[in-house]
């Protein structure tokens, strides 16, 4: 069961969002909304603790929306889980005092998604937000990060709207010392249809490498193939209601099979086949503390 033990784990806290990005399909998420209780966080943390995983506080959701964000990250520092949070840099400019209170609990790595480095392109994928305010926030976190000594990163996506810019925007970031991860927009299962996916030729009925080594649990304790499950289809197990042998052996019962997931067919995600070098990206990042 060893092989089924997952080495990246994103813990979707919350799945409201009050933003309302190009390249996320809020309108197709039919699963119920909520936030993750102290319960269902606590059970997780207690699976997970052995498993030596790298923990995101990702998902279909504004995770800083959460009003037990930092203590669950403290938590997970207190037990000595590797974790990482990925933050809109929209949320954190309109939440006074955010970007103080997650330099004070240190995450290992803070994501800042950052899709692109042309304004207007920047300013369409995510309404609402200043091109220049959000540098500017970066450089701040940039700052923070060096003296309080956690990890920082930007990730970029290339989408039908700036689909060249890949050497550019690492050039913009690597001058100014800041991390960079660069990826395809895709189609969230088939989900967004609003031309932005940069189309990924794959096996749809082939296996997924991202299942093998990552899992998804929702803010209700629900285990989901990954993210990109807007309708709760996938749900395998809920972790109040099992066993932690439970957990590997839905895995591996779910894994041998061709597709994983009818959601699978749909798939257009690059970690699914990824190549040599997005494989050694993905490995690094999962190594980061």
């Amino acid at each position: 069961m060893k092989e089924f033990i997952p080495h990246s784990i994103d813990l979707e806290i919350t799945n409201y969002c009050e933003n309302n990005c190009l390249m996320c399909p809020r309108d197709a998420i039919l699963r119920p909304k909520g936030m993750m209780d102290r319960v269902v966080f606590d059970q997780i943390k207690d699976f997970i603790r052995t498993w030596d995983a790298l923990v995101t506080i990702s998902g279909m959701g504004d995770p800083l929306l959460h009003p037990s964000l930092f203590e669950y990250i403290e938590k997970l520092n207190d037990e000595g889980i590797k974790n990482g949070i990925v933050i809109n840099p929209l949320s954190l400019i309109k939440r006074k005092g955010a970007l103080e209170d997650l330099a004070r609990v240190k995450p290992g790595v803070i994501t800042v998604s950052f899709p692109s480095i042309v304004k207007t392109v920047f300013e369409s994928l995510i309404p609402g937000a200043s091109f220049e305010d959000s540098v500017e926030l970066v450089k701040i976190l940039h700052e923070l990060s060096k003296a309080k000594r956690f990890g920082l990163r930007v990730s970029g996506l290339l989408t039908s709207m700036n689909s060249s810019e890949r050497g550019e925007f690492i050039s913009f970031w690597k001058k100014r010392g800041i991390n960079v991860w660069v990826r395809r927009c895709h189609s969230r299962g088939g989900n967004l249809k609003n031309g932005l996916p940069l189309r990924v030729a794959s096996e749809p009925n082939g296996m997924c490498w991202l299942f093998k080594v990552h899992a998804f649990f929702s803010w209700n304790g629900d285990m989901l193939s990954c993210c990109h499950d807007l309708k709760g289809e996938t749900s395998m197990i809920n972790v109040l209601e099992s066993r932690q042998d439970e957990i590997f052996k839905v895995r591996r019962m779910a894994f041998s099979r061709r597709p994983h997931f009818e959601l699978c067919s749909r798939c257009d995600e690059e970690l699914k086949s990824p190549s040599g070098s997005l494989l050694r990206s993905f490995q690094r990042l999962s190594l980061e503390k």
